[in-house]
């Protein structure tokens, strides 16, 4: 496992923000249960307003479903981080970045059709709606899965959760801080996209939610920068999308 960039206070790499990670770690870990515990359970906003269009419910739907990310990323910065300074690390990229982030989710993405093949449509459960409805529905599918989720679960996991980690054990030293923080943020991310479906996940989904998850972290640990892992997780999803829509 490659070294964390230097995490000391006054490091460029925004592994190195989080001068106060305990609290942010608290934070994360009650938005990481609310959030396992929403997406279980939760039935969706169609249950309660039955007669709105289905685009405006399955956006309802996601806003709910990603409200304690959301949350918690925002309260997670707040007390563990100067936010503005962690803003301005977090920006930082590189053209290099991005070639990389894309080779490694087209990776990711491809040992997922190897062994278990995407199938099935989007338009499926719409196609019964009208012409507006239908394509309104399949836009917002589409923005979420391409571009919303992946950018609120990489903030959160890899953004935040990852350096926080990485910063609270650090006195292990960096080898051993930035493998237990990867491997505890790759089995948040697995479990909250596995635990809604039961003892049903499909092959599919748990090789890529690892292989998104480890490809993630390991590009965030290298760069010391999150653009990677946003490209990466990106073009995985938008593969995915591409096959689903062809």
């Amino acid at each position: 496992m490659a070294k964390t960039p230097d995490t000391r206070p006054g490091s460029s790499s925004f592994l190195a923000s989080f001068t106060r990670p305990t609290p942010a770690i608290v934070v994360l870990t009650v938005a990481f249960v609310v959030a396992a515990v929403v997406g279980t359970s939760f039935p969706g906003v169609s249950v309660f307003l039955p007669s709105w269009p289905a685009w405006v419910l399955r956006a309802l739907d996601i806003a709910v479903l990603s409200a304690p990310l959301v949350i918690g990323a925002v309260l997670a910065v707040r007390v563990g981080t100067r936010p503005h300074a962690w803003v301005r690390a977090l920006r930082r990229w590189r053209v290099g970045d991005l070639l990389i982030g894309a080779c490694v989710g087209a990776l990711v993405r491809a040992a997922v059709e190897l062994s278990a093949p995407t199938t099935g449509s989007l338009e499926g459960p719409f196609v019964e709606e009208p012409s507006f409805s239908r394509y309104a529905t399949l836009a917002v599918v589409i923005v979420t899965a391409v571009l919303l989720s992946p950018v609120i679960e990489e903030v959160f996991f890899r953004g935040i959760a990852l350096p926080a980690l990485a910063n609270g054990l650090r006195g292990a030293g960096p080898t051993i801080a930035g493998t237990v923080a990867l491997v505890l943020t790759t089995a948040a991310f697995v479990a909250l996209h596995l635990l809604p479906l039961g003892g049903s996940a499909p092959l599919g989904l748990v090789i890529g939610t690892i292989g998104v998850g480890v490809g993630c972290g390991i590009l965030t640990l290298v760069t010391g920068r999150l653009a990677a892992a946003l490209a990466a997780h990106i073009v995985f999803n938008t593969i995915g999308v591409v096959l689903m829509l062809g």
